[in-house]
This record gives C-alpha cells, sequence and structure tokens, in this order.
C-alpha cells in the first residue's frame, strides 16, 4: 500500500507485512502463503492498488532461486507478484534457515557478519529483490542483523572482521546501482544481547565501520566511502527491540539517523511489558510460562538505583526464571520488565485479555511511528518503509481454531490499528 501527504510533496509511504510469519523453502510455499494470507488482506482493506509485501526468502531458496536452475521459479514468482498487484518493496534477510523451528534460539544469527555465507546470502537476496521487485520505489530495504549474537562477536579483530564486510557489501551495493539503477539499502537491525543491542550501540557500530572503509576504500581504490555508506547502509528501527531496552522513541530515532544514516525501513511490533513484577505473582507466572523452544525472548528489567536508572538483562526467558528465585532478587525490585516477544500491534497498551493480562509496548510503538511521520526530512530517502512484523501467531492463537482464518484476522486488525495512525497524520492512499 502506498500513501502520500498533501503537505509532504516528494515524500511517499510504504506499508507491507513480513511474511516471516509463513516461512517457506520453496518458491510454490511463498505463492501459496500470498494467496492464502495477503490476497484475503488486499481484499478485507478494500485495497485497489498495489498492495505491499515483505519478502522472507531463507538460505536455500535464495541460492535456488538466484541460480540457473532456479531462474524460471524466480521468472514465475515474479509474474505472481505482477499479475496479483502484490508490491514486494522489502526483504527480510535476517534469519538464514529454520526460523520458528525448535531450538533455532541464538542460532538465527548464524552465519553472522564474520562469515563469507552471510556476505553471498545477502547478495543472493539482493539480486532476487531487483528481479522481484516493482520499478517505482524509491528504494529496495534489505534487513539484516547488526553482525551476529553478543557473546559469538567476542574480540576485537572479530568486530573489525564485520565492520569490513558490512563496508564492502556497501560498495557491491553501490556497484549494483551502477550496473542496474537499482538503490538497495541494507537495513541494519539492533536487537537486543546482539552486538548492536540497543540504537545507541548502533551508532558505536556506524563509526567503526567508517573508520574500517576509510582504510578499505582507501587500498581498493574504490574513492570516499561517506556517500556510498550513506546511501546503501542504513537502519532498521524495531519498535519492539528499542522498546525492550528502554529506549526513549524520540531519542532512537536520532540515534538511527545519526550522521545522515537512512531509515531502510521501521518495522512495528510490541514487546510484552509486565509492570511491578515483584508484586504481580500472576503476571510473572504468565510471562515465565510462555518460554518456547524456538525464538529467543530477550528480558530487560528496569529500577531505580542511587546513581539513577539501571536496567538488568537476561537473554531468554529461562534465564530470568532462574534470576527471580534467587534470595532478594533485584529482578524483583523492578518498576517494569519488558520481554522481546513479538505480538500484535492492536494488543492494548495494558491489560490484554489476549495476552492473559501482561501488556503490551503499544503506546511506545505509536509514539516512535507519529515522530518518524513527522520528520521525513530525516529518512534519508524519499520513501519510507513500514513493514509490520508479528510472527508469533502460532504461539498466541488457539490450535484449535482455523490457522490461516486466525491470522487473516489478525493481521487485519494490525492494518487497521497502522492505517488509523497514518491517517491521524495526514497520509493519504495514493
Amino acid at each position: 500500500m502506498r500513501f502520500h501527504h498533501p503537505q509532504r510533496q516528494g515524500r511517499a509511504l510504504r506499508l507491507g507485512y513480513c511474511m516471516n510469519l509463513a516461512p517457506a523453502d520453496t518458491a510454490t510455499g511463498v505463492r501459496k502463503a500470498l494467496t492464502e494470507l495477503a490476497l484475503p488482506l488486499r481484499e478485507r482493506l478494500g485495497c485497489t492498488g498495489v498492495f505491499g509485501v515483505g519478502l522472507y526468502l531463507p538460505g536455500s531458496l535464495a541460492q535456488h532461486l538466484d541460480s540457473e536452475m532456479g531462474r524460471r521459479e524466480c521468472g514465475e514468482l515474479a509474474a505472481f507478484l505482477s499479475d496479483s498487484g502484490l508490491d514486494a518493496f522489502t526483504f527480510n534477510a535476517f534469519p538464514f534457515a529454520g526460523f520458528g523451528q525448535a531450538g533455532l534460539k541464538e542460532r538465527v544469527f548464524r552465519p553472522d557478519w564474520t562469515e563469507a555465507e552471510r556476505v553471498q546470502f545477502s547478495a543472493q537476496v539482493t539480486r532476487l529483490a531487483d528481479a522481484l521487485a516493482r520499478q517505482d520505489s524509491a528504494h529496495i530495504s534489505i534487513s539484516t542483523h547488526a553482525g551476529g549474537f553478543g557473546t559469538a562477536i567476542k574480540t576485537d579483530a572479530m568486530r573489525a572482521e564485520v565492520a569490513e564486510n558490512l563496508a564492502c557489501f556497501a560498495a557491491f551495493l553501490a556497484t549494483f546501482e551502477e550496473r542496474t539503477g537499482r538503490r538497495v539499502i541494507l537495513s541494519i537491525e539492533p536487537e537486543p544481547r546482539s552486538s548492536a543491542g540497543d540504537t545507541q550501540q548502533f551508532v558505536t557500530l556506524m563509526q567503526r565501520i567508517r573508520e574500517r572503509a576509510a582504510s578499505i576504500f582507501e587500498d581498493e581504490g574504490w574513492g570516499d566511502p561517506a556517500p556510498i555508506l550513506s546511501r546503501h547502509l542504513g537502519s532498521c528501527f524495531d519498535t519492539c527491540h528499542s522498546a525492550v531496552e528502554f529506549e526513549d522513541p524520540l531519542a532512537a530515532f536520532d540515534n538511527l539517523t545519526a550522521a545522515g544514516v537512512p531509515i531502510g525501513k521501521v518495522q512495528l511490533s510490541n514487546a510484552i511489558a509486565l509492570a511491578n513484577p515483584g508484586q504481580n505473582v500472576a503476571g510473572r507466572e504468565r510471562l515465565l510460562a510462555m518460554d518456547e523452544p524456538a525464538y529467543l525472548h530477550q528480558v530487560t528489567g528496569r529500577k531505580l538505583g542511587r546513581s539513577g536508572e539501571v536496567h538488568l538483562q537476561a537473554g531468554d526467558l529461562p534465564e530470568l526464571a532462574e534470576e527471580v528465585v534467587k534470595p532478594e532478587s533485584p529482578w524483583l525490585e523492578c518498576e517494569e520488565w519488558r520481554c522481546h516477544y513479538h505480538v500484535p500491534v492492536d494488543f492494548a497498551a495494558a491489560g490484554d485479555a489476549r495476552l492473559g493480562g501482561l501488556s503490551s509496548t503499544a503506546a511506545w510503538a505509536d509514539r516512535a511511528l507519529e515522530h518518524v511521520l513527522a520528520e521525513p526530512e530525516r529518512w534519508g530517502s524519499s520513501e519510507l518503509q513500514l513493514e509490520i512484523e508479528t510472527y508469533t501467531w502460532d504461539l498466541l492463537a488457539d490450535p484449535n481454531q482455523n490457522r490461516s482464518q486466525v491470522l487473516v484476522d489478525g493481521l487485519e486488525r494490525e492494518y487497521r490499528h497502522v492505517l488509523a495512525r497514518l491517517e491521524a497524520a495526514g497520509w493519504q492512499p495514493a
């Protein structure tokens, strides 16, 4: 879906949904998911123009479609998207394989940005994005992680290698644009406990990339790295991740756009929140019971210490469970916990029955979106790309209900929540 604003001439907005909620390892599976979810949703919302989707192509599928053997299937997928009026303007190249499968957890970061396989995967998705996307978008955004899982990228040498590979990939994207005319923004996504866990650490990562690029570009004769980095390396503003870290939404946006870094895309989703966990025994039990074997559920607790605000960190719900039973656990002194557990954007900020009495960070996400919409001069592109990203529907839904029906109903509610906020900010369907 595309939008314009009568007072924002030359600016546009695209809205889509990340299809990692229905990961598929074949082109047929991707088409099936789009047919069962995107097309009914488009009809429900009364969209008469193109309908935005965020494609997720795991490593094995990306490699196949990018090969000579997969060329025909890639062409068929492109034709399906075009004939169906689907606009694949953004791509998710964060999870490489096994997304949603038991045992994934921190392995979702593998391969990391020290490994050649991560570079190859990102290049394959870039070429496929060019083949599958429409020609009228200001840029294509491809989200990726900030290097790797925090404890995996543990030495200065590894951090330097991450920075070097990201800098070199920006050079690849610049060459790609020269050849194809396509501007692609590799959109780096801070995530709690990763090598850039919050937006301030993202600023540090970008500085490291700039420093590394200065010597690499000079050695290779590529010229000044600044315009290439500012055009092809951007941020993915994930409202769930930033809220988990208790960042101020305005400060987070400021960090992500510091020094002219473009916003490749904004991912909209909410985190789970639990106020007064020390007194709310039922809420604690409900949250800890939500542990499951597929996804990481990092938790941050906020409490006031003698020197000001203190943040406690747990890598996953089992780690938190071990901490809260310790005598005089500081976790029970927190005023609030926030958990990386993507829940729908329409879930109420306080006491939604669908969360069993837990809360969400909906108010935080709404403020963040409002702030981003108000400052288009800082987008770094003429177009803002929004992607709703809730992938935990199978964990939240009643297993006795029809899955496709539950998904389409839930996605419609999420869209209507976002559409109402766009309308309130003056954005109208194009």
